[in-house]
């Protein structure tokens, strides 16, 4: 589910796409909200500021400014890549476990690019950190100043 993050002392909304610099506007809408450790980013905190697909038609009466920021696709599947796979995350990460599994690979073998695109193309489930960026710009489209 596409999630989002809105600045309520702004009345800015941000897309929160994995591999886009998430961290970073997690940190700066805590710091800009004024919380006491705006550097804990994954703390239960952040949640008062998220919105999903589901709930985003909640902040159409605050016509808030909406910015999406996108990267170059090829950056981010290897930057995912690097991340998810040839990090020290491979081995206790559910999405890397689907990933094993699907290619029967075992702790010790790391799969390489190939196999990991072939996997994304066909996963009926993507995950977040590898999905298409316009996939957000469908929840968006119901707000005018999109930036």
């Amino acid at each position: 589910m596409n999630r989002f993050l809105y600045c309520e002392k702004r009345n800015t909304l941000f897309c929160h796409i994995e591999k886009n610099g998430c961290e970073s506007l997690r940190y700066l809408i805590l710091k800009e909200e004024n919380h006491k450790n705006p550097e804990e980013i994954w703390d239960k905190q952040i949640n008062m500021y998220m919105y999903n697909s589901k709930n985003i038609h909640l902040l159409k009466e605050k016509n808030p400014n909406v910015i999406l920021i996108c990267r170059n696709p090829y950056s981010r599947i290897i930057s995912g890549f690097n991340d998810k796979i040839l990090g020290t995350n491979f081995l206790a990460l559910e999405y890397t476990q689907k990933i094993k599994k699907f290619y029967n690979s075992n702790d010790e073998k790391r799969i390489n690019f190939e196999e990991f695109i072939n996997f994304i193309i066909k996963d009926d489930c993507v995950d977040n950190h590898f999905k298409p960026q316009y996939i957000w710009l469908n929840d968006i489209k119901i707000f005018k100043n999109i930036k």
